[in-house]
């Protein structure tokens, strides 16, 4: 078995179905973090006084946060990610866009090469193609 950006190739095709499991988590996430933007821009742009009152309490909500992730900190555990703003979920959105196709990238790449490996095996491997008599 070999393993490329993250994909294991062998028999089984499990390494072939982690990578497709992963790129669906990043295209959903893709499409949430959208969904997300696209509100908070409506609402920065139609109602400012409620985006103002938003953004405080995002920011006190990352206070109350920030004593606890350095206790998590502290003890070498992952800290709490804190609630992003609006112009760090925009750069959220462009760093996962570029990562999203270079994953479509590898997947397609890994898909033409599978399909390149089965098409190299003889058919007599196919049950159905086995006859005796």
């Amino acid at each position: 078995m070999t393993k490329r950006l993250g994909h294991t190739t062998g028999p089984d095709g499990f390494g072939r179905e982690i990578a497709g499991w992963q790129l669906r988590m990043s295209i959903l996430q893709d499409e949430r973090l959208r969904r997300e933007l696209t509100k908070a821009e409506e609402i920065q742009r139609t109602e400012p006084a409620r985006w103002r009152s938003l953004e405080a309490a995002r920011r006190a909500r990352n206070r109350e946060t920030a004593a606890t992730s350095r206790r998590l900190v502290s003890l070498g555990l992952a800290p709490i990610r804190p609630e992003l703003s609006l112009a760090q979920r925009r750069q959220e959105l462009q760093r996962l866009q570029r990562r999203t196709v270079a994953e479509i990238a590898a997947f397609r790449a890994a898909s033409v090469e599978t399909r390149t490996e089965i098409a190299g095996k003889p058919l007599a491997s196919c049950p159905s193609r086995r006859r005796h008599g």
